[in-house]
């Protein structure tokens, strides 16, 4: 089974982010690590997902300010990559994923 990176980038975005996250973490393909990258929220979702984190749920990085899309996204995709994810997804935090 091919190994899925999907990376998102965060910023303030709770309600969104929180959706997207939660939509592919019930994904039935199994072999998915989710890639997210906070840029300096305030609104709680860097708690959430430091929570995510521990619970081996997904990879996060604090980036601690707006580093931008090029920039966050590159810092995510050379994480799966090292990870050995063979496709990569970039996720914009207001997706929602179907299971299938």
């Amino acid at each position: 089974m091919s190994k899925v990176g999907i990376c998102l980038l965060n910023w303030n975005g709770m309600k969104y982010t929180a959706a997207c996250i939660l939509s592919l973490i019930e994904q039935d393909h199994k072999n998915i690590n989710i890639y997210a990258l906070d840029q300096g929220s305030t609104d709680g979702s860097l708690q959430w997902l430091k929570k995510l984190h521990e619970s081996k749920a997904i990879d996060l990085t604090d980036a601690g300010k707006n580093v931008g899309f090029s920039t966050g996204n590159n810092t995510l995709i050379e994480k799966a990559l090292k990870d050995g994810c063979e496709y990569i997804l970039i996720f914009n935090n207001d997706t929602r994923a179907f299971p299938d």
